[in-house]
């Protein structure tokens, strides 16, 4: 499986290979043996995990929004940001879900 089938099962059916498949990909102009390595592991993921996924329930057709946010962590220096994020679920499955730094720096939790 290439680098697109790994980012397409990501983007839809696999939301939990997201992090493992995006920092593989962010060696694909120059990989090395590790970075063939850790696709190797995250296809031997798939393999034992192929009865996972994203599963529609046609009983169940609302959608649902969850928000949080995240004041920053002091004990962490490299980063003076705060995170958010949210997810989208329609019918019991994610199908939006983002988490981001802020791009200001947060003075208090109000």
């Amino acid at each position: 499986m290439g680098g697109k089938g790994l980012i397409h099962l990501a983007n839809n059916t696999r939301p939990d290979i997201m992090f493992a498949v995006h920092q593989a990909a962010r060696f694909s102009s120059d990989p090395k043996h590790s970075h063939h390595l850790a696709v190797k592991c995250i296809c031997r993921y798939l393999y034992a995990t192929k009865d996972k996924g994203l599963l529609f329930r046609q009983h169940q057709n609302n959608l649902q929004c969850y928000v949080d946010a995240d004041f920053v962590e002091f004990d962490l220096p490299s980063s003076r940001l705060s995170r958010y994020g949210y997810i989208i679920l329609y019918a019991g499955a994610p199908l939006l879900w983002v988490s981001k730094l802020q791009t200001e720096i947060a003075l208090s939790t109000t």
